[in-house]
C-alpha cells in the first residue's frame, strides 16, 4: 500500500505539470477519470498498459515506480519538485466570486521559499498584540529579502538600530517621501515615518503558532 500511495504521489505530480484537468489527463490517458483517481489514490497500481501509456506522455516509469530518486527534471524537461507540496483544495475568491472546488482534481503546490533570500520572525510573547487579532503574540511570520512592496502589504519594517515591528504599509497620498505603519489592533495608533528612515521587507507567509 506504501507503494501505490509513492506511486500515486508521483502520479498526481506528473499530470498537474503537463494537464490542467483531470479529465484532460484522463482523456490523455484512454481512461474514465474515475479510473484514473483509482491510481491517483493509491487504490491501484498501474499494470503494463497503463505504463506504456504514461512512458508515450513522456512521464519517466523508473522515477514513477520508485525505482530512482526524484531528479530536478526528466529526460524530456518535466520538472520534478524536490520541495514540499501541499495539497491546493480550492481556488477561493478575494471578493464575491464563486469557489472553485479543485478537490476532484487533487491538485498541489510547492511552496518555493528559497532560504537565501527569506527570514523569519517570531512575533514577541509579551508586546506583540498590535497586529491582532491576525497576528497574534508568539506565530512566525517570513518575509522577502526581494520583493517589492506595495500599498497594503504586511511588512517587517524597521526605522533605528532598536525599533521595529510587523505592521501594513500605508503610503501616505500626496506625499510619498512618508509611510503610515498601520495596526490590525485598533487601539495602536498609526506610526508615520520618513520613507527614507524605513526598512521594509514584505511578509510572505504567516504561520501560527499551535495553541
Amino acid at each position: 500500500m506504501e507503494r501505490n500511495n509513492l506511486i500515486g504521489s508521483r502520479l498526481r505530480e506528473f499530470g498537474s505539470v503537463r494537464f490542467t484537468s483531470l479529465k484532460g489527463f484522463a482523456e490523455a490517458m484512454e481512461m474514465q477519470p474515475s479510473n484514473l483517481q483509482a491510481y491517483l489514490k493509491g487504490e491501484r497500481e498501474p499494470g503494463a498498459q497503463v505504463l506504456k501509456k504514461l512512458r508515450n506522455l513522456g512521464c519517466d516509469i523508473n522515477w514513477l515506480l520508485g525505482d530512482e530518486p526524484a531528479p530536478n527534471a526528466s529526460s524530456d524537461g518535466v520538472f520534478i519538485s524536490r520541495l514540499p507540496e501541499y495539497r491546493l483544495d480550492a481556488m477561493i475568491p478575494a471578493g464575491s466570486g464563486e469557489l472553485v472546488d479543485l478537490t476532484e482534481w487533487i491538485r498541489s503546490e510547492t511552496l518555493d521559499f528559497d532560504p537565501a533570500g527569506h527570514a523569519l520572525l517570531q512575533i514577541d510573547t509579551e508586546f506583540g498584540y498590535s497586529m491582532t487579532p491576525v497576528i497574534q503574540p508568539g506565530d512566525y511570520v517570513m518575509y522577502s529579502y526581494h520583493a517589492k512592496v506595495y500599498d497594503g502589504d504586511i511588512v517587517a519594517a524597521r526605522w533605528d538600530a532598536t525599533k521595529g515591528a510587523v505592521k501594513i504599509a500605508s503610503f501616505v497620498q500626496g506625499n510619498p517621501s512618508l509611510v503610515a505603519l498601520i495596526s490590525s489592533n485598533p487601539s495602536v495608533p498609526p506610526i508615520v515615518l520618513e520613507r527614507s528612515r524605513l526598512v521594509m521587507y514584505k511578509v510572505v507567509m504567516l504561520i501560527k503558532k499551535r495553541r
